[in-house]
């Protein structure tokens, strides 16, 4: 088996089956397969993965655990996997049909080049909704960008042999978001290279803030500050980083009603970079009051 393309999925009933047809679509030389894996989800996705593994059974592989978190249903999958490659699909995320070979060919490419399999990580250009993510501007020097957020750390858009996994070693299951950005920051840290995989997007990453917890992305937000200060201050820059996160995060409080976290994060934000965020928020509060 060439490549394993790992879904977690949660309460993904509304969107899976785009994701598992997108999968299904691959126009790739060698062979695949698909280990969904199901995070306890109490909806219908279930049935769906259920009716897709009957219908295909030689892809689809449906796996179901206890609720443990997006980083245990990754690990699970590396668990399950039979590929010698490893790529990713969010449940509610889409391949376009070149997805796998584009990410293999990059890999084979630098293998060639002298490249360990161990070193080696090919990532695709991709939609954020409708907007073309230009990752090519990050990737000769990613680091600081993962950790600031600039490039996004969507595992699906790479692939990797499973060495990279054996040697960077399993997700975090103790971070409920960003568990993605925190394996490629320790990969890029051991002198892995992350390469790009042709200049076609290749995938399309849906992209709204509801759902997303205001209380997940701050604690990764302070693990992240924890776990690689030294970095943030190398960067120079890591107070303005700071205020532009937490007015995110005051943003996903925002849409889920949280008001007194929503203004303990804005407050933050203002205390990190009050120069420009003291006239933002006046600007707001003049606008609530007319």
């Amino acid at each position: 088996m060439d490549i394993t393309i790992g879904i977690p999925a949660h309460n993904s009933a509304g969107t899976i089956e785009r994701a598992l047809d997108s999968a299904l679509s691959q126009i790739y030389s060698g062979s695949y397969e698909i280990v969904v894996v199901d995070d306890a989800s109490e909806d219908v996705t279930p049935a769906i993965c259920l009716d897709y593994e009957y219908r295909f059974p030689e892809f689809i592989r449906y796996v179901r655990m206890e609720k443990a978190g997006v980083a245990a249903a990754r690990n699970r999958v590396l668990k399950e996997a039979r590929g010698q490659f490893i790529t990713w699909l969010d449940a509610d995320d889409e391949y376009f049909p070149y997805k796998l070979q584009t990410n293999f060919d990059a890999i084979r490419a630098r293998q060639e080049q002298g490249l360990l399999s161990s070193q080696i990580m090919s990532m695709v250009t991709y939609f954020a909704n409708d907007d073309r993510v230009h990752i090519e501007e990050y990737l000769d020097d990613p680091l600081k960008p993962i950790l600031h957020g600039e490039l996004r750390a969507y595992l699906w858009s790479t692939m990797a042999h499973r060495d990279v996994y054996a040697s960077v070693g399993e997700f975090d299951t103790g971070l409920l978001r960003g568990e993605d950005a925190d394996f490629l920051v320790r990969f890029v840290l051991a002198g892995g290279k992350l390469v790009m995989a042709g200049a076609t997007p290749q995938m399309r990453y849906f992209f709204t803030l509801k759902g997303r917890s205001g209380e997940d992305a701050e604690d990764m937000l302070n693990t992240f500050q924890q776990r690689y200060l030294s970095h943030y201050e190398a960067f120079g820059d890591r107070h303005a980083y700071l205020a532009k996160r937490y007015w995110q995060i005051a943003d996903y409080y925002r849409q889920n009603e949280r008001w007194d976290d929503m203004w303990r994060c804005r407050g933050l934000a203002i205390k990190h970079n009050w120069d420009e965020y003291f006239p933002r928020t006046m600007r707001i509060l003049s606008q609530s009051r007319n």
